[in-house]
């Protein structure tokens, strides 16, 4: 996650090249990746969980814990049906004009708002909320 905003943010306030989305195989091993993550972050609760109720040895006062088992078998498996959807049918490559301005900008360069020209009628909305009310 740090690496994501660090790319991010450099595209955006230092120049940097512009973040790339992964497709296709690159996007299914980053997915598999992940699978592998999520399986052992929810190994790990679980058995922090177990030891938290083997250690203090009152159910009723561990029930909450055991929905942690629950929680760490289902979320691996939800993990590891979008990473299997994702290999059956790989991400495909977004089309370069996806975006509603990239046709204004040149390539590699970021689409900019152009300002708004102050001689333009004000938008009706606006000039309704700038009424006194009586």
């Amino acid at each position: 996650m740090v690496a994501w905003a660090d790319v991010r943010f450099a595209h955006r306030f230092a120049g940097g090249p512009a973040p790339t989305r992964p497709t296709g195989g690159a996007y299914t091993r980053q997915c598999w990746g992940d699978v592998l993550r999520t399986g052992l972050a929810c190994a790990v609760a679980a058995g922090i969980a177990w030891t938290l109720v083997t250690w203090i040895g009152h159910p009723e006062r561990t029930d909450a814990l055991h929905t942690t088992y629950s929680w760490a078998i289902i979320l691996p498996g939800v993990d590891a049906l979008w990473t299997v959807s994702h290999t059956l049918w790989p991400r495909r490559e977004r089309p370069a004009s996806t975006h509603r301005d990239c046709d204004s900008a040149t390539p590699g360069e970021t689409p900019r708002i152009a300002p708004m020209d102050p001689a333009s009628p004000p938008d009706k909305r606006a000039a309704t909320r700038s009424r006194p009310i009586r």
